[in-house]
């Protein structure tokens, strides 16, 4: 049994063994992960990390990742490499001899500047992932948001909020909302994952949208809050912000939330 996986939890959420998803209606074949290069303080986040390249390997999808062999991002690697995964390292030439490579066989595409890196991840992948990180990761994931709210980008992004990991990057996006910095269609293909095995049924799903129709639609004049707390308490591991939709909050953060927020929850 992984470390990460306690009886039928994953940090206090319910594991879903018969998730079925309709397939999505455009090839989905390639993955992009953001996460830190140090382990973090939770041994767990290792343990997520390798669970997700497990499960994209096995899906027979192709991983794209910062390159590197070092904490969560050798744990996602290795995690799908190992399994038969075909790996993409897209290293700058800078760090291509500072930092530990991949020991096992994997694509290697040397790039001259962060700037070509991140511009080379994201032309390959059809989807990206936010794991635990720093602030490298906070930059690579407010970049594809920027992208959606400028129209010119589309692709899913997950936010793998793992034990609560992303709750103060999503208290901020509130708050960016709520001061007037933000608006909720910047957020219109962001997901948050609470579990591993969320995060790939999430993106197939928002690829394909029709294939989960939302709850109900709520009165507008209904305050945000008194929606949320109506809302079933499905605990599904995966739900959507931003256009109409908000992140479980729990239960004693509901003051500091967002009270312009809509939301509504799909249940996966």
């Amino acid at each position: 049994m992984d470390a990460s996986i306690v009886g039928d939890s994953f940090f206090g959420v319910p594991l879903q063994t018969s998730l079925r998803l309709p397939p999505p209606p455009r090839p989905f074949g390639t993955v992009c992960v953001f996460c830190g290069a140090s382990s973090g303080a939770d041994p767990r986040f290792v343990s997520a990390a390798a669970e997700l390249g497990r499960t994209i390997a096995l899906e027979g999808l192709r991983l794209v990742y910062g390159g590197g062999a070092s904490g969560l991002m050798d744990a996602v690697a290795r995690g799908a490499a190992e399994h038969g995964g075909p790996v993409t390292a897209v290293t700058p030439h800078f760090l291509a001899h500072r930092i530990p490579q991949l020991s096992v066989p994997h694509e290697i595409v040397a790039v001259p500047d962060m700037h070509t890196r991140k511009k080379i991840m994201f032309e390959r992948s059809d989807a990206f992932i936010a794991l635990p990180g720093g602030i490298g990761t906070i930059e690579e994931l407010t970049e594809v948001v920027t992208l959606h709210k400028l129209d010119q980008d589309r692709k899913p992004v997950v936010i793998a909020n793992f034990g609560g990991f992303w709750d103060p990057l999503l208290e901020l996006f509130a708050h960016l909302e709520r001061t007037g910095f933000m608006h909720a269609e910047a957020l219109g293909r962001c997901l948050v994952a609470q579990t591993p095995r969320a995060i790939l049924p999430a993106i197939r799903a928002a690829l394909d949208e029709t294939a989960v129709p939302p709850v109900h639609a709520p009165r507008e004049d209904t305050p945000a809050l008194a929606r949320l707390a109506s809302l079933p308490d499905k605990q599904s591991g995966c739900e959507k912000v931003g256009t109409g939709f908000s992140r479980r909050i729990p239960r004693q953060q509901r003051a500091r939330a967002s009270d312009s927020i809509p939301s509504n929850r799909i249940p996966l």
